[in-house]
């Protein structure tokens, strides 16, 4: 659970790809996280200042510490910057992009390339990375957003205490919609996309010892470590409800999933079994996760 905490409660963000075009993923992230707790810093090397904030070239010219770095960057320059938080000191990574293992051998070669430079790290000093492929995090009660969905068109829920878990962005929004129209609350939201290093192992320890947690809901294309899921769930589950949304229940929705994050599902008649065992909940759609 090492710096968990600079994605769920940052004292300062960093957006780099801050834009402004308020089309761009670059404009909206800021113009959220603008709204909450932390102190935020765009980072464009090509503006002076974005939505009224000054704007800097890069992370090192920020005059002050860095807890978490949202990078709204193509795929490609994610690699750049990601060395560029190691060397800030950034304490939490998120990178938003699509463009890595989910669409085939050049996107596994970036992979590779932030698994190194992340690996050559002292654990000390390693920033932790939710993505790539997320919509990253969202915690109602801190007014933190780093969702890049227009609100207007994709209202989210407000605060409660559900943790939310998914590898999945575009199921993450219409979950949450849903629970938005349901009136039913979270603690936070966490996209966990292809999986590079924070995995839902980790956040399901993170969201069991998290006082403003009551239950935990998880929407997973495959499991990074069965064994551990299931060891946790057993662990959790009496003091905690967990709920299981498990992609993947047919040959057809195992490719799926497989094209999506690069995941392998796994047997659905395993999983059935094996949560069923160790007291967690299996839900079958999208409304009944929410229900």
């Amino acid at each position: 659970m090492k710096n968990l905490d600079a994605f769920f409660g940052p004292r300062t963000v960093a957006v780099v790809g801050a834009s402004r075009d308020p089309n761009k993923i670059g404009h909206l992230v800021l113009k959220y996280l603008l709204e909450s707790e932390a102190r935020v810093f765009p980072v464009n090397p090509s503006a002076r200042e974005v939505l009224g904030r000054p704007c800097y070239p890069d992370l090192a010219s920020i005059p002050a510490d860095v807890d978490l770095a949202v990078l709204a960057v193509p795929a490609a320059a994610s690699i750049r910057v990601v060395a560029e938080c190691v060397k800030k000191g950034v304490r939490g990574i998120i990178v938003q992009a699509s463009g890595f293992g989910e669409t085939g051998e050049e996107g596994r070669r970036l992979e590779h390339q932030i698994k190194e430079i992340l690996t050559g790290v002292p654990e000390q000093r390693r920033p932790r990375l939710l993505g790539p492929n997320t919509l990253g995090v969202y915690v109602p009660a801190h007014r933190l957003d780093t969702t890049f969905t227009v609100r207007e068109r994709s209202p989210r829920p407000g605060p409660g205490d559900i943790a939310f878990i998914s590898q999945s962005g575009a199921t993450a929004v219409c979950i949450m919609e849903a629970a938005a129209s349901m009136g039913v609350g979270l603690s936070a939201f966490a996209g966990i996309g292809n999986k590079l290093d924070v995995d839902e192992n980790e956040l399901l320890d993170y969201f069991a010892a998290d006082p403003a947690t009551k239950a935990i809901a998880l929407y997973l294309e495959s499991f990074s470590d069965g064994r551990g899921f299931l060891e946790r769930c057993r662990r959790i589950a009496p003091h905690k409800p967990v709920v299981v949304l498990k992609a993947g229940r047919s040959a057809s929705g195992i490719k799926a999933a497989a094209l999506h994050t690069g995941s392998l599902a796994g047997s659905d008649r395993v999983v059935e079994g094996a949560l069923r065992q160790v007291g967690a909940f299996r839900a079958y759609d999208e409304e009944e996760l929410v229900d």
